[in-house]
C-alpha cells in the first residue's frame, strides 16, 4: 500500500508542476533565424512563441554595441507571433534581445544573432 501511495504522490506533484513548466516558454522560431547570414537587410523581425505571451521589450544592437532604433512598435495583448518592422540595416552582425511576459506574469528573456551581408 505504501508503494502505491508514493506513486500517487509523485503523479500528483508532476500534474501540479506541468502548468508551471508550460508557462515558462521560450522562443520557438524567428526570422531572421538565430545564426542566419543573409544578403541584404531583412524588412522585419518575426518572433514566434509556442504559447501566447506579451511582448515587453525588444532591443536590436550591432556586434559593436550600437543601438538600432526600432521606432515605436506597439503590441496590444498576448500573441504567439510578433512582427517588428526594421529600418534598413547596413552589413554587420546584429543581436536581438527580447523580453516577454507569460500568462503567469513571469518575465522570460532571450536573444538571437544574425548577420547582414552586402548585396
Amino acid at each position: 500500500m505504501g508503494n502505491v501511495m508514493s506513486r500517487i504522490r509523485v503523479v500528483a506533484i508532476l500534474l501540479m508542476l506541468a502548468p508551471v513548466a508550460w508557462a515558462h516558454t521560450s522562443l520557438s522560431g524567428s526570422s531572421p533565424a538565430d545564426g542566419e547570414s543573409m544578403v541584404g537587410s531583412p524588412e522585419a523581425l518575426l518572433l514566434e512563441f509556442p504559447v501566447p505571451v506579451r511582448l515587453v521589450k525588444v532591443d536590436l544592437n550591432t556586434a559593436a554595441g550600437a543601438d538600432i532604433d526600432l521606432g515605436n512598435y506597439r503590441v496590444s495583448g498576448a500573441a504567439r507571433n510578433f512582427r517588428i518592422v526594421l529600418p534598413p540595416l547596413p552589413p554587420a552582425s546584429y543581436r536581438v534581445q527580447w523580453v516577454v511576459m507569460g500568462g503567469d506574469s513571469h518575465k522570460m528573456s532571450g536573444s538571437l544573432g544574425f548577420t547582414v551581408e552586402a548585396d
